[in-house]
């Protein structure tokens, strides 16, 4: 897992995740930067690599590192792809 250059990310930034052909899933901040964020970063990695999104987390802000432990497992079943 890694956190991605925050909301504003540059096209040299896009090209470095390409690396990762076996795919990888976004998991974004429950505002409206982690849409904006989420939404760049699809439209333009799914033309390299296969694009999972994580469900976002309940919770104005949230993300998944406010889950409990408990809970990540099954939130992670919600995974799918595309928007």
């Amino acid at each position: 897992a890694i956190a991605t250059f925050g909301s504003q990310v540059t096209q040299q930034q896009l090209k470095l995740l390409r690396v990762f052909q076996n795919g990888v899933m976004l998991a974004p901040d429950n505002d409206i930067a982690g849409t904006n964020w989420r939404t760049t970063l699809s439209e333009y990695l799914t033309r390299y690599i296969p694009v999972l999104h994580v469900p976002v987390v309940p919770g104005g802000g949230n993300d998944l590192g406010d889950l409990h432990p408990d809970e990540l497992p099954v939130h992670l079943r919600g995974v799918h792809r595309g928007i």
